[in-house]
């Protein structure tokens, strides 16, 4: 009966880790079609901003410096590259 479906649906939920109305679609979607289709994902994310190699690049520069705090490790990246030129940063 209908309690049994509750708690049916409960257990699913505790194993599966989708919620209550995630698996009543997909129940009702199995029951109209036979089957379960996955759905694609349609965003991307958000695409990055900084490299792998950027992201190597300031934690060097930040263990030389002995873990100073991030505005300071700015000023010193900011100057490396325009006082001195340094392409890297």
């Amino acid at each position: 009966g209908k309690a049994e479906k509750g708690l049916l649906l409960d257990l699913i939920g505790k194993v599966s880790g989708y919620s209550r109305i995630q698996i009543k679609r997909l129940v009702k979607q199995y029951s109209d079609t036979g089957r379960i289709k996955r759905r694609k994902s349609i965003s991307k994310g958000f695409t990055r901003k900084y490299t792998h190699q950027d992201i190597r690049l300031l934690a060097y520069t930040d263990g030389l410096h002995r873990d100073l705090s991030g505005p300071a490790i700015k000023k010193i990246c900011e100057r490396a590259w325009k006082e001195f030129g340094d392409a890297k940063y």
